[in-house]
């Protein structure tokens, strides 16, 4: 029998292990643009960026999303003619899309998107990014059939190779513009598209194979997207409606400090990441085989060992994050803490409604996923419309942003929660919530205390990670939230090449 908790753990562990990688790549890139370009440029640049990836995923209509849902299937099957059919279609789809989207910002006036962005070179520039971001889709498509089919290393070296590729261009100019930074995303972006396709058609022999675009593919694969086209505009929103709603309102400034604090938050997501993705085709693969009890037994005990891992992330951040601000990108964007202290409890929430959005698409429930995402992002919008111009008075609009974005995420999870239950009788560790918040308030009061009695900002960190070090995992063995033996028991599953699991 398939051993399915060997086959979740490895691939998030390779996965994980490259997006470590990548994540610490991108926040290099940020780092160094920061220090390279002025405070408005640096704003210019990812105010632009922000909207070009709003574009992205607008333009796939959801359509990625049915390799990750039907190629496990039709991989289960050996139905490689179907897999074939489905790549084409979605390729070709890809294809047409882009060369639309491009013909229409070609035309678009230059005038209203130069006032937008608050710069006379955004036409230009968003040109360029709006060409990195049609080709990359391509590669997108190719790492949905990686990941579909457990090539985990080659799905996540996407962003690995565009990201070394940029941190390496940046480095190497003593002065770089941001038409320059744009362009070379662009080279990255064809790069990874030549290593992709070399390692795709090695592993899968695409001329070898008919293929079959009927009615009822295209009916099949668009039953399961529609909702997913209508998704992913309100889960984009949910995403960059905070950047939209701040480069309209506020100065770049203040979108640059934004775009310094959500990558560092951002760090949090490396841990649940890997999981949520592969959640969904593998929940997907279990369901085909009428397995749901084990997708409900991965899901918790995920849950349960993503909190205890973030948890003192969370309150590490909390402590220190005006320190690393200044740190990493300067005083300029140091303000910003207190918006990174807020941004890190909303993402610590959304680690968790990731992962259960992909188990409920594979489970089939696009559409309860879609109005679960509509009703939060509507919540996420109206609350960046109304508190960035009350915090803007403060010359800290970027704040409305991370409040919204942390009661948005509270209702997703849940209505994501709510549907579970309906589905599999599934609930959150409640318990297990309410005491890793005490635990971690205690944490936070040492924490505090110690900044106190102690100077040397140098000196504070030593001796908190000494004492979370210390402390943390006695109290979580203490409270059974818990155990070496448990930890023994994910460790040898893992390491089980071929096992029933046993719940």
């Amino acid at each position: 029998m398939v051993n399915y908790t060997s086959k979740l753990l490895k691939g998030a562990g390779i996965i994980f292990t490259a997006s470590l990688f990548s994540s610490a790549l991108a926040y290099l890139i940020r780092i160094t643009l920061a220090k390279k370009l002025t405070t408005e440029e640096f704003g210019l640049f990812f105010a632009i960026y922000n909207v070009i990836l709003l574009i992205g995923w607008m333009k796939g209509f959801g359509l990625n999303s049915t390799i990750g849902k039907y190629i496990p299937e039709f991989n289960s099957k050996e139905d490689n003619e179907s897999i074939k059919s489905i790549i084409t279609f979605v390729t070709i789809f890809t294809a047409i899309t882009s060369l639309f989207f491009l013909i229409i910002f070609y035309f678009f006036p230059a005038e209203t998107i130069n006032t937008y962005f608050k710069s006379g070179t955004s036409k230009s520039i968003f040109m360029v990014l709006l060409i990195f971001i049609s080709i990359d889709s391509f590669s997108q498509i190719l790492a949905g059939y990686f990941l579909a089919t457990h090539h985990y290393f080659l799905y996540a070296s996407r962003d690995l190779i565009i990201r070394s590729f940029i941190c390496l261009a940046i480095l190497s100019f003593l002065e770089i513009t941001i038409l320059k930074v744009a362009l070379i995303y662009i080279a990255a972006s064809i790069i990874n598209l030549g290593i992709n396709s070399f390692f795709f058609f090695n592993y899968f022999s695409f001329f070898k194979y008919k293929s079959r675009i009927t009615k009822s593919l295209i009916r099949k694969a668009f039953s399961f997207s529609a909702p997913l086209m209508i998704r992913d505009f309100f889960d984009v929103l949910m995403g960059y409606a905070g950047n939209l709603v701040l480069v309209f309102f506020r100065p770049l400034t203040e979108i640059a400090i934004y775009n310094a604090i959500l990558p560092t938050a951002d760090m949090l997501l490396l841990f649940p990441r890997p999981f949520s993705r592969i959640m969904f085709p593998l929940t997907s693969e279990l369901n085909s085989i009428n397995k749901t009890n084990q997708v409900v037994f991965f899901l918790r005990k995920i849950h349960e060992h993503l909190l205890l891992i973030l948890a003192p992330i969370t309150v590490f951040m909390f402590l220190f994050s005006k320190f690393f601000l200044n740190l990493l990108f300067g005083v300029d964007y140091a303000s910003g803490y207190w918006g990174l202290n807020i941004l890190c409890l909303a993402y610590l929430v959304t680690s968790l409604n990731g992962i259960t959005y992909g188990v409920l698409l594979g489970l089939g429930k696009s559409k309860d996923a879609t109005k679960a995402t509509i009703t939060s992002n509507i919540l996420n919008l109206g609350l960046n419309i109304i508190l960035i111009p009350i915090f803007g008075k403060f010359q800290q609009g970027y704040f409305g942003v991370v409040i919204a974005t942390l009661f948005s995420s509270v209702l997703l999870s849940y209505l994501l929660i709510f549907h579970l239950r309906k589905l599999v009788n599934y609930s959150l560790p409640w318990r297990n919530i309410l005491i890793l918040g005490s635990i971690s308030l205690c944490l936070w009061l040492i924490g505090h205390i110690i900044k106190i009695r102690i100077t040397s900002i140098y000196l504070q960190i030593i001796i908190f990670m000494l004492i979370l070090i210390i402390v943390y995992p006695t109290l979580l063995f203490l409270f059974n939230i818990t155990s070496i033996k448990e930890i023994k028991k994910i460790i040898n599953l893992v390491l089980k090449k071929r096992d029933q699991i046993n719940q």
